[in-house]
Order: structure tokens, then C-alpha cells, then sequence
């Protein structure tokens, strides 16, 4: 599709409205034709109208600039004051955070510190610390353990013993690397 050309500028008309002292004077005259004015004066008058002074309107638009760059200049100060307090607020916000923190972490350190010396207070009062206590434990209770399992004798004679151990006992060979008995099973 193809676009719509760019918008252009419409031709001037005659109804658009003069702005200028100069315009508004050629406006009064195109209006008032000397043959409907009788009176000389009337068409002098028609004529005079405002009069234009391109030296006074010169001064009039430097003045008006002027103002407006005042205006600039002072709106800049304002803004630049304001920001300034912005930043001041921040810094100030900013230095009392870290204080409020600082605090806290000395706070916090006071009390680690205060938990490490009760700490070492009740170490004291068990002794030097044994590195081995936990496999002596162990060692102590595995020695507990075999004792109460262990197999006493009876008051049968040796002999005896010796006969059930020796009759209950299968023949066992060893050869490459499995148990050979009185039932052998492959």
C-alpha cells in the first residue's frame, strides 16, 4: 500500500487574522477606498492608523527574552536547590543507616564475645578436653559386649567336650577356593 504523501502547509488566506501593527494598518486601508470618503481628513486618519517602529519592537522581543531567560534562570536555581536538599537527605539517611548498623554489629559482637567467655567458663570446670574419650567409649563398650557373650565351659570333663566337637564337625578339605565336606554339591 502506498502511503499518504506528507501533510503541507495550507496557502495563506485573506481570512487569516493579522497579527502585526503593519498588517492591521494595510487591513484599514484595503477596507476604506477614497471614493467612499469624502472628507480629506478621514482618509488622512484612515492612512495614520498605528503607527510600526521596528527598533521598539526589537526592544519589546529582547525584553520579553529576557524575561523568559530570567525565568529559565531562576526555575534552574529552584531545581538545583531542591535537588541539592535531596541529596543532603540521602547522605544524612545514608550516615544514620550505617550508625544504626555499626550498632548493631557491635552489639552483636558483644554478645558473641559474652557467649565465648561462658563458654570457656564451663569448659573449665570439666578439665582439659580428652581428643580419645569417644573411641575409649567405644572400646569399653565392645569389651562389655564380647564379656557377656562369650562362652563359658561347663563342668563336663574335657574329654567329652573334646568327642561332641571332633563328631559334630564336618570334614572340611580346602581346594581351589571352595569347602569340600561330606556332601559336596557342585
Amino acid at each position: 500500500p502506498r502511503h499518504p504523501p506528507p501533510p503541507t502547509m495550507p496557502p495563506p488566506s485573506a481570512a487569516a487574522p493579522a497579527t502585526s501593527a503593519l498588517a492591521l494598518a494595510a487591513r484599514r486601508l484595503r477596507r476604506v477606498s477614497p471614493a467612499t470618503i469624502t472628507n480629506a481628513d478621514a482618509v488622512a486618519a484612515a492612512k495614520a492608523g498605528p503607527k510600526f517602529d521596528p527598533d521598539a519592537e526589537k526592544k519589546t522581543i529582547a525584553e520579553e527574552r529576557k524575561k523568559i531567560k530570567d525565568l529559565r534562570d531562576d526555575f534552574r536555581k529552584q531545581k538545583n536547590q531542591h535537588y541539592e536538599s535531596e541529596k543532603l537527605l540521602k547522605e544524612q539517611a545514608r550516615i544514620r543507616a550505617k550508625r544504626k548498623r555499626d550498632a548493631y554489629l557491635a552489639m552483636k559482637e558483644e554478645e558473641k564475645e559474652q557467649r565465648r567467655i561462658d563458654y570457656e567458663k564451663e569448659l573449665e570446670q570439666y578439665g582439659p578436653p580428652d581428643f580419645y574419650e569417644a573411641e575409649k567409649e567405644s572400646c569399653k563398650a565392645l569389651i562389655g559386649f564380647l564379656k557377656s557373650i562369650a562362652l563359658t565351659p561347663a563342668p563336663a570333663t574335657e574329654a567329652a567336650t573334646a568327642e561332641k566337637s571332633t563328631a559334630a564337625a564336618p570334614e572340611v578339605k580346602s581346594g581351589f577356593g571352595r569347602a569340600i565336606g561330606k556332601k559336596s554339591r557342585r
